[in-house]
């Protein structure tokens, strides 16, 4: 009694409204994890940037890449191994040891005296932040690129990253990844 009743049409107008409000926020809460891969996209892109012509630079490298570890002395090997597997070579590698109680240091320090290009910078545990942003401050290159201690590239990913971001004179960019659980390499 005294109340007012929502006619069906006003209803239905509230909740349209309301869908159309949230759907930016469920757009950004979806997952981003797929059950497959679109392998064709994937081979058509790599075939569009694969002859692009890479810039020139005059002096540093390329591209500095920072990978920022804490105690994974058996585990950082993979991803430095996959920086010195790419078929861009103007490149250099900081990796930066984040405090590890480990050997860690001690196996970054064999993989830099195997390469001049790889440098290990120690610093105090400080969180992957802070170890990312002291690479930044030793970089040289006229790209960056960041890779973590416990992922991998394939071998033409810089060259292929740098050839469609110069084209294009983009700023940044990001890349898809894909998933691998250990038990099934």
């Amino acid at each position: 009694p005294g109340a007012t009743s929502t006619t069906l049409g006003e209803a239905r107008a509230a909740l349209i409204e309301r869908a159309r409000l949230i759907q930016p926020q469920l757009w950004q809460a979806r997952s981003r994890v797929l059950d497959d891969w679109d392998h064709e996209a994937e081979a058509e892109w790599r075939a569009r940037w694969a002859s692009a012509p890479l810039p020139r630079t005059d002096d540093g490298p390329l591209v500095s890449v920072v990978i920022p570890v804490r105690n994974r002395a058996g585990m950082v090997g993979t991803a430095i191994e996959s920086v010195l597997a790419q078929t861009l070579t103007d490149w250099e590698l900081i990796v930066v040891d984040d405090g590890s109680t480990d050997d860690t240091i001690e196996v970054l320090e064999g993989w830099a005296a195997r390469d001049e290009r790889i440098q290990v910078v120690p610093q105090e545990w400080s969180g992957v932040s802070a170890a990312r942003n002291r690479g930044l401050d030793h970089a040289r290159g006229s790209y960056l690129a960041f890779l973590d201690s416990d992922n991998s590239w394939r071998p033409d990913y810089l060259r292929l990253a740098v050839t469609a971001m110069h084209a294009q004179g983009l700023r940044a960019a990001y890349a898809a990844m894909a998933l691998h659980e250990e038990s099934r390499i």
